[in-house]
C-alpha cells in the first residue's frame, strides 16, 4: 500500500474513534488500546503477512464480539447501539493493521461512513461538528489517493499535492452544498423521528438543562448544563429597585414524599375568599388583593413561548393581564400562584405580558385553621431521614426561652446556609440523595437547601411550603433580567401574626460560584450556544432571518442619517482600503511582467492562451514595422532574462 494512503487511512480511523469517544458509547478502557493500535500500525503492518499475527487479529475480533453478545443478553437491546459502535470501531483499526499490499479498503471506507452515520444520532454538539469537516476532506482524499494508486501508475510528490488540493476543494463544494440545503429545506424539529425514543433511551449518562420546573424530583443523577437565556425581562414603572425582593414565585408545594414534593393543585372559586389567600377579579383583565398600600409596579414580559406561569413575588397586590391577554384563561390558585391556560401563544408575538403591583410592606391574612396547619406541617418520618429530625429539635432548644418563631427560623436557616456545600448534578462531589445531603456525605443544589430547611421546620412545628420560581438581582437600570440559570427553590414561612414571609437557605452567590469557568471554557459556552442556535434553524428561523436582512438596508439607511459625520468617516476608510489594496496588488506583479504588458498594451498585442512571449514575437514579426518589433523583441528579451533568468542565445558560460 502506498505510504501516504496509509498514513491517510491512519487519520481517518482516528477520526471514527474520536467519533464514538465524543458519544461516550464506549469507556476510555476500551478506546485506549485502539488509538495506541491506530498510531502504531506503520510498525504493526511489517506483520502482516505472518499467520499468528493475522490469527491473534481474528480472535481479538471474536473475543470482542463474544463480551458484546453477553453484555446483551443481561442488559437487552438497552446498549445495543453502543456496542455495535465499539466493535465497529474495532473493525476499523484491524482493517488498518491487516490490509494487505493488493487489497483495496473499500470495506474500511463503507465502516466509515456507517460510523459517522451512527453517531450523529448521539451527539449533535459542536464537537462533532468540527470533526465532521476534518472527516470529509480525510475521506475525500484517502479515496482519491487510492483510485490513483490502484492502477500502479509512478506517482510523484506533485500529483499527491494535486490530489490533496482537489481533495480539499471537492469537500468545500460539498460542505457548501450541504450549507445551502441546511439553510433551505424546511425542517419540523418538533416532529419526533423514528429512532428518536429509543435514542432518547439509549443516552445513559443524561443532562439537565437548569431552569423552572413545577417538579421537585431529588436524587437526579448526570450533568447539568447553566444556560443564560433571558426568560424575563420586568421594567419597573414606579418605585426603586430595592424595593423588589427579585423571589418570583411559580409553584408552590406543601406535600413531601420519598420522591420530592408535589404541588396542591386545588384552584381558588373566583370573587370568593378563603383563609390562605384572596384573590378577585376586577373589571375585564385585573386580579387584585385588597385593603393594602400601594407600592412598586413592574411590567413584565416572558420571552419564553413555552412558559404557561405568571411569575409574581409572594406581596404581590395586583395582576393585570395586557392584551391580548384573557383572564378567563388565567387560573389563581389557593397559594397565590397564577397559570396561565392559554393553549398557543405562537404567532408573530408569542411573549406573554402582564403588570403587576406590589404591596409597600408584607401581606396580612388571617389565622390558620387548624385543617390548613395540619397540611403545611404535615411530615411522613418515613420519607424524612431521622438525622434532619433530631438536628431541628436540638437547634429549636438551643435558643432562648423567649426567642420568637422568626429568629428560631432564622437559626435553623443559618445553620443549613453555613454548614453544607451548594453543588450542581453532575460536579465532583455532588450527593444523589437527600439522606446523603442531610448527613453531609456530598454537596448539593437548591432543591436539597430548601427541602432540608422545610424538613427541619415542619420538625419543630412550623408551617412552611416549598416554592420553586426565579431570583434575580441582574438589575440594566430599571429593568430587572431574569435568565434561565436563575431558577431557584427556596422556601416560605407562615407567621403567627398572620402572613407568609420568603425564607432562603441557599447560600448567596451559590449558583455563580458552582458554575464558574475559566476563559476557555466561557468562550467554549459561547461557540456552543451559536451552534445550538445555528443547528436549531428551521422554517421559522430562515423567515426570521429573510426578514431580518429586508431590513438591513432601511437599518443602514437610517444610521447613516443620524450619524452623518461617522458613516462618511467609514465610507473614506473603505475607499483608502480599496486603493491601498489596488496598490499593493500592483506591486506584487513582477516588474518584468508589468514592462512586458506596457508594450504589448502601446502595440495593440495581446498574448493568446497557452501562448508564450518568445511565440507571440514570431506571429508579430509580419505585421509590425521593424521600430515596433525591436521594442518588441527588446521587452521579450528583458522579460525572459529577468523572469526566467535566461541568458542570451550567443552568449557562453566562463
Amino acid at each position: 500500500m502506498n505510504p501516504l494512503l496509509r498514513y491517510v487511512l491512519m487519520g481517518l480511523v482516528t477520526i471514527n474513534l474520536l467519533f464514538v469517544h465524543i458519544t461516550r458509547a464506549a469507556g476510555l478502557h476500551w478506546l485506549i488500546p485502539m488509538y495506541v493500535l491506530t498510531f502504531t500500525s506503520p510498525v504493526l503492518v511489517r506483520y502482516r503477512e505472518n499467520v499468528w499475527y493475522r490469527a491473534g487479529w481474528n480472535v481479538a475480533v471474536m473475543l470482542i464480539f463474544a463480551v458484546l453478545v453477553n453484555d446483551a443478553t443481561k442488559t437487552g437491546i438497552l446498549h445495543l447501539l453502543e456496542d455495535g459502535l465499539v466493535l465497529a470501531a474495532f473493525c476499523q483499526v484491524h482493517l488498518l493493521n491487516n490490509l494487505r499490499r493488493l487489497q483495496k479498503p473499500d470495506l474500511l471506507y463503507f465502516n466509515s461512513f456507517l460510523i459517522a452515520l451512527v453517531t450523529s444520532f448521539f451527539s449533535q454538539d459542536l464537537a462533532f461538528s468540527l470533526l465532521f469537516l476534518t472527516y470529509v476532506p480525510t475521506l475525500m482524499i484517502a479515496l482519491q489517493l487510492a483510485s490513483i494508486t490502484s492502477r500502479g501508475e509512478l506517482v510523484d510528490r506533485e500529483a499527491y499535492w494535486t490530489v490533496v488540493k482537489n481533495g480539499v476543494a471537492h469537500s468545500v463544494v460539498l460542505l457548501l452544498c450541504t450549507a445551502v440545503a441546511f439553510a433551505t429545506v424546511p425542517r419540523d424539529f418538533r416532529r419526533e423521528g423514528f429512532a428518536a425514543a429509543r435514542l432518547e433511551m439509549l443516552r445513559s449518562a443524561p443532562t439537565y438543562e437548569l431552569g423552572f420546573s413545577d417538579q421537585v424530583q431529588l436524587g437526579r443523577s448526570g450533568q447539568t448544563t447553566v444556560s443564560n437565556r433571558v426568560v424575563m425581562r420586568l421594567r419597573l414603572l414606579r418605585g426603586l429597585p430595592q424595593q423588589v425582593s427579585g423571589y418570583f414565585r411559580g409553584a408552590t408545594f406543601t406535600y413531601f414524599s420519598r420522591e420530592g414534593w408535589h404541588v396542591e393543585a386545588l384552584i381558588q372559586p373566583m370573587r370568593k375568599t378563603n383563609q390562605d389567600e384572596v384573590w378577585r377579579l376586577s373589571e375585564r383583565d385585573t386580579f387584585y388583593r385588597p385593603g393594602h398600600k400601594q407600592g412598586p409596579i413592574l411590567a413584565a414580559e416572558i420571552l419564553d413561548s413555552s412558559a404557561t406561569r405568571l411569575f409574581a413575588p409572594l406581596e404581590t397586590q395586583r395582576v393585570r393581564i395586557l392584551p391580548p391577554g384573557d383572564p378567563m384563561l388565567t387560573r389563581v390558585k389557593r397559594d397565590g400562584t397564577m397559570q396561565y391556560a392559554g393553549l398557543s401563544r405562537g404567532g408573530k408575538d408569542p411573549k406573554l405580558r402582564y403588570e403587576l403591583e406590589l404591596f409597600s410592606d408584607r401581606m396580612r391574612l388571617g389565622p390558620l385553621s387548624s385543617k390548613r396547619k395540619d397540611v403545611y406541617t404535615a411530615l411522613r418520618r418515613s420519607t424524612v431521614p431521622p438525622e434532619a429530625i433530631r438536628l431541628a429539635r436540638r437547634l429549636a432548644r438551643q435558643g432562648r426561652v423567649s426567642e420568637s418563631r422568626r429568629e428560631k427560623v432564622e437559626r435553623i436557616r443559618s445553620y443549613i446556609a453555613n454548614r453544607y456545600e451548594y453543588l450542581l448534578p453532575g460536579q465532583r462531589g455532588a450527593t444523589k440523595s437527600f439522606e446523603d445531603f442531610v448527613n453531609g456525605r456530598g454537596g448539593g443544589h437548591c432543591e436539597y437547601f430548601a427541602t432540608t430547611l422545610a424538613v427541619m421546620l415542619r420538625a419543630v412545628g412550623i408551617p412552611c411550603r416549598l416554592v420553586t420560581g426565579y431570583r434575580s438581582n441582574e438589575w440594566d437600570e430599571r429593568t430587572l433580567i431574569v435568565r434561565r440559570k436563575h431558577a431557584h427553590a427556596w422556601v416560605e414561612v407562615r407567621d403567627r401574626r398572620g402572613g407568609w414571609y420568603t425564607c432562603d437557605a441557599t447560600p448567596a452567590g451559590s449558583l455563580e460560584q458552582a458554575a464558574a469557568t475559566s476563559l476557555f471554557e466561557q468562550v467554549k459556552e459561547t461557540v456552543s450556544g451559536l451552534w445550538t442556535s445555528l443547528v436549531g434553524f428551521d422554517a421559522a428561523g430562515r423567515r426570521r432571518a429573510i426578514a431580518w436582512l429586508q431590513q438591513v438596508p432601511a437599518r443602514a439607511m437610517a444610521y447613516c442619517a443620524d450619524h452623518p459625520i461617522l458613516s462618511a468617516l467609514v465610507c473614506l476608510a473603505l475607499a483608502a482600503a480599496f486603493v491601498l489594496w489596488r496598490r499593493r496588488r500592483h506591486r506584487l506583479v513582477d516588474p518584468a511582467v508589468r514592462g512586458y504588458l506596457a508594450v504589448l498594451n502601446r502595440l495593440g498585442l495581446t498574448l493568446s492562451a497557452a501562448e508564450t512571449p518568445r511565440e507571440l514575437l514570431t506571429r508579430a514579426e509580419a505585421d509590425l514595422d521593424p521600430e515596433d518589433l525591436n521594442a518588441l523583441e527588446d521587452a521579450t528579451r528583458e522579460h525572459e532574462q529577468l523572469r526566467y533568468a535566461c541568458r542570451p542565445a550567443n552568449s557562453m558560460p566562463e
